[in-house]
């Protein structure tokens, strides 16, 4: 019986104590046997086997690729991100600035900036929140956001004043990128906090995170 391996598992007679050499057959037993080694073999592979079927030329084959690393670019304040080499994709994670919170009387409050990243392909955008406004019902005292939070600014009130400023918007987006191209990113600005009467406080800037994966 020639062997059926590696298209299928071979189905080979144990034979008995009892057994003649000849039922089964001892000689094609130790065929059989031998049959199946030969292409477990082959199967293998030899040591820098170029036979790229065989185990040990796939397995060499990964371990010279190396597993893919993921790596962040981080930006707390506007850039550009220079791609590095061999990375066509990038995942942008962005935040933009939170809106500034209302003042206790009139007075703008700014709404807090976009964050982006401009890919070849197109720039994608995680906008700002919207500032607050005077003259309505608060109750909390001013109190600037931290940075890169992304968070509305409180507003100044002890019994009426200013309403807070949204926070930002959170966007995850990916494109296509090129090595060694240069991205400008932008990290959207805090809004400033009203300034009628007693001040809203600001909002919290924003930030710009990009995942891509080195082998």
């Amino acid at each position: 019986m020639a062997t059926n391996f590696p298209a299928s598992l071979d189905s080979l007679t144990n034979p008995t104590s009892s057994d003649s050499l000849n039922s089964p057959s001892h000689s094609a037993q130790h065929a059989n046997v031998n049959d199946a080694v030969e292409a477990l073999q082959l199967k293998v592979g030899i040591d820098s086997s170029a036979d790229t079927s065989s185990l040990e030329y796939r397995i060499a084959q990964l371990e010279a690729a190396g597993s893919p690393i993921v790596k962040v670019a981080a930006f707390t304040s506007s850039g550009t991100w220079t791609v590095p080499a061999g990375v066509t994709y990038a995942i942008a994670h962005m935040l933009g600035g939170g809106g500034g919170g209302g003042a206790q009387t009139v007075g703008t409050a700014g709404d807090g900036g976009d964050s982006s990243v401009a890919f070849a392909s197109g720039t994608v955008t995680g906008p700002g929140g919207v500032a607050g406004t005077a003259s309505q019902t608060g109750g909390v005292a001013t109190s600037d956001q931290a940075a890169n939070s992304g968070r509305g600014g409180q507003p100044n009130s002890t019994v009426t004043g200013g309403c807070w400023g949204s926070d930002a918007q959170w966007v995850v987006a990916g494109a296509a990128v090129t090595p060694a191209a240069s991205i400008t990113v932008t990290v959207g600005a805090a809004g400033a906090g009203g300034t009628g009467g007693n001040a809203g406080g600001d909002g919290g800037s924003g930030y710009v995170w990009i995942e891509y994966q080195e082998s």
